[in-house]
């Protein structure tokens, strides 16, 4: 891997750590600067395709307001840029909390970025479950 494709990766893999952040601090700070206007995404839970910034926003602050997350990571399985865009393709684990049950999950998160003049910009994203059962245990 050449040297700018390698900070390319770097300042991506940054952003993703950030956007994983704002959801397990319960806070969208970072989405709402790096979303898209015409961003979409397609979330493991819900069959429809959220067609803008507005509808992903409303969609993250709903379930972070349903689920308290303990602990998330990801790594990164596939990079690719072409161009202006980045296509990237991560593993990710998390535990949290809803309902009073805690829940793990497992899955693949896409990303689609572009590059925004200064910054990267998030299009499109799809998270995909992995976890056949994911309720890990039941508080009392």
């Amino acid at each position: 891997m050449n040297g700018e494709l390698e900070r390319v990766r770097r300042d991506v893999e940054q952003l993703l750590q950030g956007l994983r952040q704002d959801l397990a601090h319960q806070r969208l700070t970072l989405f709402r600067e790096r979303l898209a206007e015409d961003a979409t995404l397609l979330a493991a839970d819900n069959p429809q395709l959220l067609r803008n910034k507005d509808q992903v926003l409303e969609y993250l602050r709903e379930i972070s307001q349903l689920a308290k997350i303990r602990w998330m990571d990801a790594e990164i399985e596939s990079f690719k840029r072409l161009g202006d865009v980045a296509v990237v393709v991560e593993r990710h684990s998390a535990d949290y909390e809803a309902r009073g049950k805690t829940y793990r999950d497992s899955g693949r998160t896409t990303w689609v970025l572009f590059w925004d003049e200064s910054r990267w910009l998030v299009a499109h994203t799809h998270w995909e479950s992995l976890a056949l059962n994911r309720i890990a245990d039941s508080n009392p």
